[in-house]
């Protein structure tokens, strides 16, 4: 105990002599004096017998001691700068006071002695029971404010206390706890025993599958204690909140969040506690696949497949194609390669990695067939020759079908799995060589042998009659006339001459306008661009009558006359007369008006011409009709009249056909040109009178109704 009188040092003091030192003048050395200890605060200011306080402060010795009054306090725990105490019984309030070895006393804040609380109580708990993890309500009084001021145990095991009021405390039930009362512990106010509580079989995490899953993927956890409602169940990935699908009593079902990392799985359901499980649950991202290179192949054919996710253990990884396990060649995080096996099917390729859900790559490998040639037609041929080549394995893409001969490509015209037609280019003879992408090669057994065809440039005439000589120009025709042959129309031709580049040949009886073709044999054929146009014999025989006036019709007899774009001229005249009809034999035309005695010519568009005596007779006065030619025979339609006297204009002549008027169309002095009036029926009179000249009857016209 320390003596009223002592010199007491305060507090503002004790932390003024904590910056002083003092060193004897005159001596050698410097004496260091021990700072005083400084109380700077206590925690709590108050409480009851039995309460620990916390002194804080600085330059504590394990020789000082403390006292609150009068009352010596026990010092449980000493650090640097916290000494712990309790209040013993006894004591009463005043200030904390630090006393040093040599009796120096350094006082700190006051501390209030309180009366002891009241012993709690418990009237009850709620539930009477529950599972591990659950929340339990002790009721009763006495309790502290202060959570950890309420130690509370069930058997051997602390209960976590969540809040605390004076008459309430909710705790939770601990894992692996046992059937017992709580014992409910309150700082400096004793301790209580509830009345006995069941612990039941709560939450239980029994398995869960998967056990690995990539972020968004769904896991079912098998247990029991789960709450049929999914709201009050909460699932969480080391950590991280899961969003739970579906619940019943046994199962929950929820999917990975994307934050979610390896680690075990906490299940905590409302009001009845929470359970780990006891292994972990791996979550690692999804494999992707991005390509495939090559998209085909044939069996043993290598495949690449690049993504992401692959990871390094080439035993965690399998591949399937259509069902087909594929060997993995290696491996890196980002790429596959992978071995097609024989008998494997095209599909899509299917991956799994470390025990994840199968990915399937964004597009099916296709699995070809190796490539072989069967035959080729023909087997020899020209530059420009198609060939039709026959296999197994071929690319019904052209474009992935590659041919060539002596090292060129042969261009690939069209293609089926089974054949390809191509083309053969200005190359020497040998193998084909089918190339197919992704499939291999193979070549024929045989060569294609290639030949040197002729051309047909031109010829010259472009027309002829048979027997006519036809000079064909061009290559490849060799000298040797025996194995040349030339057909007019398909007609065999004789040669008369043969070089290189030059054919003469007469055209052959019985030929026909057609193509000139030109064979060589062993090499091939050519024919020409355009037809050869046979012509037939044109001659005169006689004209009936041979003394005839303008507009009267003669006829020509002779051969060829049917020809197209003959041209019928008489002496005299400017212009070719009117043909009225041909045949093979016969001609019929009209002498036109400035005709004279002289040749009537007959010409072909060839520039062939034969000719005919012709005398021109006087024409007969007054006015005549020698021809009547209806286009037709119903009203509206065109007659022609041919005679002479007729006026030369149109408005010179009254024509009248039954009675009626008819409309004049053309008239020259031998021919007038006029429609049939309408409304006329059966065989009407024709009737012609010219302007000062005189007038004429014709045959009557036979009209019929349209």
């Amino acid at each position: 105990m320390l003596c009223p009188d002592m010199r007491t040092i305060s507090f503002g003091l004790a932390l003024a002599a904590l910056l002083l030192s003092s060193v004897t003048p005159g001596r050698a050395g410097a004496q260091v004096r021990t700072p005083s200890p400084v109380v700077e605060r206590i925690e709590p200011t108050s409480g009851p017998v039995g309460t620990v306080v916390q002194i804080v402060g600085r330059f504590f010795r394990a020789d000082q001691t403390v006292s609150l009054g009068e009352t010596t306090l026990p010092v449980t725990t000493r650090l640097p700068n916290r000494w712990t105490v309790s209040i013993p019984a006894g004591a009463t309030s005043g200030h904390v006071r630090v006393r040093t070895a040599d009796g120096t006393t350094v006082e700190g804040p006051e501390f209030r002695v309180l009366a002891a609380p009241a012993a709690p109580t418990i009237s009850g708990v709620s539930p009477p029971q529950a599972p591990p993890g659950a929340e339990v309500r002790i009721a009763g009084d006495g309790f502290s404010p202060r959570i950890t001021e309420n130690i509370v145990t069930l058997g051997a095991l602390p209960v976590v206390v969540r809040t605390a009021t004076p008459t309430e405390l909710l705790v939770i039930v601990p894992t692996n706890a046992e059937s017992g009362s709580f014992v409910v512990r309150v700082a400096s106010a004793g301790e209580v025993t509830s009345p006995p509580f069941t612990v039941e079989v709560g939450v239980q995490v029994a398995s869960f599958a998967p056990s690995v899953i990539s972020p968004g993927g769904r896991v079912t956890i098998t247990g029991t204690g789960f709450a049929p409602r999914a709201a009050l169940d909460r699932v969480f990935v080391n950590g991280t909140a899961a969003r739970v699908v579906s619940a019943t009593a046994t199962t929950l079902v929820f999917d990975v969040p994307a934050a979610a990392t390896t680690g075990t799985l906490l299940v905590d359901v409302r009001g009845a506690g929470r359970a780990y499980s006891t292994s972990p649950l791996t979550v690692q991202a999804a494999p992707t696949i991005s390509a495939l290179e090559p998209a085909s192949g044939v069996a043993s054919a290598t495949v690449h497949i690049r993504g992401t996710g692959f990871g390094t253990d080439i035993r965690q990884v399998a591949a399937t194609l259509h069902g087909s396990a594929l060997t993995i060649r290696s491996l890196t995080p980002t790429e596959i390669t992978l071995e097609i096996p024989a008998g494997a099917a095209s599909d899509h390729i299917s991956l799994v990695v470390n025990g994840l859900p199968p990915v399937s790559s964004p597009s099916p490998f296709t699995v070809l067939t190796p490539v072989t040639v069967a035959s080729f037609a023909p087997e020899t041929g020209g530059p420009g020759t198609e060939v039709r080549i026959t296999g197994a394995g071929f690319s019904t893409t052209a474009g992935h079908d590659r041919v060539t001969l002596a090292g060129l490509e042969c261009p690939v015209l069209a293609a089926t799995a089974t054949e390809l037609r191509v083309r053969i280019p200005a190359a020497g003879s040998g193998p084909l060589v089918v190339e197919v992408q992704n499939a291999g090669s193979a070549r024929t057994t045989r060569p294609f042998v290639v030949t040197t065809p002729p051309f047909v440039a031109r010829f010259e005439p472009e027309s002829a009659t048979p027997g006519a000589v036809v000079r064909i120009s061009g290559t490849g025709f060799g000298t040797t006339a025996g194995i040349v042959e030339v057909t007019f129309g398909g007609h065999a031709a004789p040669i008369r001459s043969i070089t290189d580049t030059l054919i003469e040949a007469s055209v052959p009886s019985g030929a026909v306008t057609g193509r000139i073709g030109v064979t060589v044999r062993l090499q091939g054929s050519s024919t020409s661009a355009h037809d050869f146009r046979v012509l037939s014999d044109l001659a005169l025989a006689r004209v009936e009558p041979t003394t005839a006036y303008p507009g009267q019709t003669v006829t020509l007899h002779g051969v060829g006359l049917a020809a197209a774009g003959l041209r019928v001229t008489f002496a005299g005249s400017r212009a070719a007369a009117t043909l009225q009809a041909a045949t093979t034999n016969e001609l019929r035309v009209v002498v036109p008006a400035d005709a004279t005695t002289g040749a009537i010519t007959v010409g072909s568009e060839d520039g062939r011409t034969v000719t005919t005596d012709f005398t021109l007779a006087p024409t007969p006065t007054g006015v005549g009709i020698t021809e009547v030619v209806p286009e037709c025979t119903h009203p509206g339609c065109t007659v022609v009249v041919r005679g002479y006297g007729f006026a030369a204009r149109a408005s010179g002549e009254t024509v009248t056909v039954g009675g009626a008027r008819a409309r004049v169309r053309r008239a020259s002095p031998y021919e007038i040109t006029f429609a049939i009036p309408p409304r006329l029926t059966g065989s009407v009179p024709l009737h012609i009178d010219v302007r000062g000249v005189g007038a004429v009857d014709g045959a009557a016209i036979a009209l019929t109704t349209q």
